[in-house]
């Protein structure tokens, strides 16, 4: 989040706002497509953590690999989601200025290539 803090002051010290506000509502589309992930990431900790308390540590271990599992798809489905409809997204639910529209797209692509890796990592996180 501080990193992300820090672009957006990046982004404001050009001027122009119209990049600005294409890059913040490409934040907010990208914090609820990673919803999921945190989502899923807690619910493994807690399946580890129970077994563990058991003395199961092997049904531990297929919970963690589950939460990856699921995680993973979901962030795929996210990520074909946030290459093939990100127009259609972003015009629908926030502004039709053009510029604005085109900012958020190429935010959103780039972006949308580390899904996988950030869900992922979310639920490898839990257990560190």
């Amino acid at each position: 989040m501080a990193s992300w803090i820090g672009l957006t002051r990046i982004n404001a010290s050009f001027g122009n706002r119209t990049p600005l506000a294409g890059y913040q509502i490409a934040i907010r589309i990208i914090i609820f497509a990673l919803l999921p992930a945190w989502g899923l990431a807690n619910a493994a900790a807690t399946m580890v953590g129970q077994s563990l308390g058991a003395g199961k540590p092997e049904r531990g271990e297929q919970g963690s690999v589950e939460g990856r599992r699921f995680t993973t798809w979901s962030s795929s489905a996210w990520r074909a989601s946030a290459s093939s409809c990100s127009r259609i997204r972003s015009r629908v639910a926030f502004t039709k200025d053009p510029g604005s529209c085109a900012d958020r797209r190429g935010c959103l692509r780039i972006i949308s290539y580390g899904y996988l890796f950030y869900a992922y990592g979310m639920v490898v996180d839990e257990f560190l």
